[in-house]
């Protein structure tokens, strides 16, 4: 029995690009991270809060995918924004588009458009609601189009999350839930 764990520990740290997902929770928290930090997974040591908003820390690289570019915000953007934009986004895993080379605001940065994108994975239409106020109504940024993009039926499903974990009192990490325990473990633990 032990020689076996052995051989399997072995296979598993010198081949851990294989080890699906769902199971790298259940390693040790710095194998976790190094691992969701070569797959260019969200992690906790990748991210900032305020309340149930969570967003990237600032000018962060994704190892994997190093056309995705973060910048001070914690938000998908190849340029950062000053006073005005023309176009602010808003919307989840397929705005900000992680697995693409261009996400929507580069098509119109393309058209010599400036554009904000603040998407990010597992958002809802709280956490829209809550990156517009904290990076575009707050600090009073002038934009003339604004672009919610709504996926259906998982927008509808994060938002009522959102609101289910508002009325406990929880936090962003309580908010990923699942999610979070599989990419994360158990944030809370050292």
């Amino acid at each position: 029995i032990i020689g076996t764990a052995v051989v399997v520990e072995i296979g598993l740290r010198s081949m851990s690009s294989i080890l699906p997902t769902t199971l790298v929770s259940y390693l040790p928290r710095d194998d976790r991270i190094q691992i969701t930090n070569e797959r260019g997974i969200m992690n906790e040591e990748m991210l900032n809060s305020d309340g149930l908003l969570y967003f990237f820390k600032p000018n962060i690289s994704l190892a994997n995918k190093p056309w995705v570019k973060i910048d001070s915000h914690g938000y998908r953007n190849q340029v950062e924004v000053k006073d005005a934009v023309d176009v602010v986004f808003l919307g989840d895993s397929v705005t900000i588009a992680e697995g693409a080379h261009k996400d929507f605001a580069d098509y119109f940065r393309d058209r010599g458009l400036t554009a904000f994108n603040l998407a990010l994975g597992g958002y809802g239409a709280y956490q829209y609601r809550d990156a517009y106020n904290k990076f575009v109504i707050e600090p009073g940024l002038r934009h003339r189009y604004l672009i919610v993009v709504v996926v259906g039926r998982n927008d509808f499903e994060d938002t009522l999350s959102y609101a289910r974990i508002l009325a406990k009192g929880g936090d962003y990490q309580a908010y990923l839930g699942k999610r979070a325990y599989i990419l994360f473990g158990n944030m809370n633990s050292t």
